[in-house]
């Protein structure tokens, strides 16, 4: 199952590099075809910070997905992988540069589903008012031009684990989402990342009947040789130096000893393997297919997935005090990684998860268990050539570029430098 759109089909990498220069506003942005997955917004030079945190403060939920990132040192130097492990979607990447603050920044964006983000809508009618508002501090993955690359993962939302206040005596309130942008445009290296975060009052949205938040991990890399992953969760903001990644599950000792539904550890685990033979941004890129998230959306065959897909599943299913599923008494609540792992169920799990994938994207699935992007398309697309799934990102913080590659064709690199 791995590479499956172009298992069959080998040809040249064909290596695009897009960077655009032209300095805009977010009044008037226009929006420019790079190719069919990505927008560029070019360079954002007068941009209302503080109206942006208030909006997203107010009404701004990211989208929920599982993410995957990994860091390795070439010569003492940081080189990380990160994918985007989403399913499927007609919203392009929208990359942008932020030329405020310290420091320039360059920032991508992955809106998943939403009308107003579409690609045909975006090059027809550009960003609306609220896109603009959000767009350069929603961003996924920033990297500035000190080389400081940070990039956020989601945590499952844990009863006990919501972010209300982190420190009520500092004067920046900052919603926990917004600190990727608001730290690039100021720090130079990771030290100065993990000082500032520990001067901001961070929070996260609750909803009226306070069930917790999604909460982030994020990972801190810089041209300096220093990476780490941190993580603002319990009302604290804890700092773990010299962890080379995440996916989507609690790292640091007081917050994973309590978490019910870590999720992506066994994603993490086959990131490792044989990451010493990673040397170049390409190979960052190819070492990242291993964990595509896609093959479990797509599962026919978990035999042939290269982790656990049942780690993928918390908070799933629903289950009763007999630990069995039970749609009309169990609660998803209990659906938590421990009793997904466990062995005695494997089979029933698996049935289970191949079950709900048909229900949810059966007819849009080849025999194989590969996307039926045709079928996609015409069903949903905007347009006939256009379709998209996961990215990876692979970031050289001395060289300050990111090279992106996606899921749909895997020949094909797009490089940004900043």
């Amino acid at each position: 199952m791995r590479k499956r759109l172009f298992s069959f089909i080998i040809l040249p990498l064909l290596l695009l590099t897009a960077c655009n220069d032209t300095q805009t506003t977010m009044s008037n942005l226009k929006p420019q075809r790079i190719i069919d997955y990505v927008i560029d917004l070019g360079v954002i030079t007068n941009f209302n910070e503080n109206a942006a945190i208030n909006v997203m403060k107010e009404k701004f939920f990211p989208n929920k997905s599982g993410c995957s990132a990994i860091v390795t040192q070439v010569n003492g130097k940081n080189l990380v992988g990160r994918n985007c492990d989403i399913s499927v979607s007609e919203s392009p990447i929208i990359k942008f540069i932020l030329d405020i603050n310290q420091y320039k920044t360059m920032g991508l964006m992955y809106p998943v589903f939403e009308n107003n983000t579409k690609y045909e809508y975006l090059l027809n009618n550009g960003l609306d008012e609220y896109l603009q508002s959000v767009v350069p501090y929603a961003g996924s993955d920033y990297l500035n031009e000190k080389g400081l690359y940070i990039e956020m993962n989601m945590r499952n939302p844990e009863v006990g684990y919501e972010v209300n206040s982190t420190n009520p005596a500092s004067n920046i309130d900052l919603y926990v989402v917004c600190f990727p942008a608001y730290a690039a445009t100021r720090c130079a290296n990771v030290n100065e990342a993990v000082e500032l975060a520990k001067t901001i009052n961070f929070y996260n949205n609750v909803d009226d009947e306070n069930v917790p938040s999604w909460n982030y991990g994020f990972t801190l890399a810089d041209a300096e040789g220093n990476y780490g992953i941190l993580e603002i969760a319990k009302n604290k903001v804890i700092f773990t130096p010299k962890c080379n990644g995440q996916a989507n599950f609690y790292i640091a000792d007081e917050l994973k000893q309590d978490a019910k539904y870590q999720c992506g550890e066994s994603r993490f685990q086959i990131l490792n393997e044989n990451l010493e033979q990673v040397k170049t941004q390409s190979d960052m890129l190819k070492h990242m297919e291993k964990t595509y998230y896609s093959y479990v959306q797509t599962i026919t065959d978990p035999d042939k997935t290269p982790f656990d897909i049942r780690s993928e599943w918390t908070e799933c299913f629903p289950v009763n005090e007999q630990e069995e599923i039970d749609e009309v008494n169990g609660e998803t609540q209990n659906c938590t990684t421990e009793w997904l792992l466990n062995g005695s169920r494997k089979d029933e799990i698996y049935e289970l998860i191949k079950k709900s994938n048909q229900q949810c994207y059966g007819e849009y699935l080849n025999a194989d268990g590969t996307w039926n992007l045709a079928k996609l398309r015409q069903n949903f697309g905007l347009m006939d050539d256009f379709w998209m799934s996961m990215y990876s990102c692979a970031v050289d913080c001395n060289e300050k570029t990111m090279k992106i590659r996606f899921f749909e064709d895997s020949t094909k690199e797009l490089e940004f430098s900043i």
